[in-house]
């Protein structure tokens, strides 16, 4: 793993600390055991995240496959090297980190019948700030 300090403009936002990560790399004589999904597909994942210096906050995640991935020994789903997510927050009304962009590019199969090819953005606007009272009666 290693890390290094962003400038304002590589951040898009604010001075930030990227952190990049390959997949754990160990010796050929020593196997590796995961016991969950998702143990499984982090040894085959390299990824970049940027966190904001001043509130300690993940602004950004870049992530890619770099082997195929099967669940199921390769029936249930197969996803194919190269796919990635990104995923991005911003800062709203100077308060709470929310999310602003979401990517996911991704091919393989489903059930080793129907080829997918997917390639979804999905964009976080339009947030608002409600306020509410309440008032808490007690009866004894």
């Amino acid at each position: 793993m290693s890390y290094s300090r962003c400038s304002r403009s590589a951040c898009w936002v604010e001075k930030c600390w990227r952190v990049s990560s390959d997949p754990l790399r160990v010796h050929a004589s020593f196997r590796l055991q995961t016991r969950t999904d998702e143990g499984k597909i982090l040894k085959k994942v390299a990824g970049r995240a940027w966190i904001s210096e001043g509130d300690h906050e993940v602004i950004r995640i870049e992530a890619k496959l770099l082997e195929n991935f099967g669940l199921g020994g390769g029936i249930l789903v197969r996803l194919n090297k190269g796919a990635t997510i990104t995923f991005q927050r911003r800062k709203v009304n100077d308060e709470i980190w929310l999310p602003a962009e979401a990517h996911f590019t991704v091919t393989g199969r489903l059930l080793m019948l129907k080829g997918v090819c997917v390639d979804v953005t999905g964009e976080f606007t339009d947030y608002r700030k409600f306020t509410v009272e309440t008032n808490v009666i007690i009866r004894r």
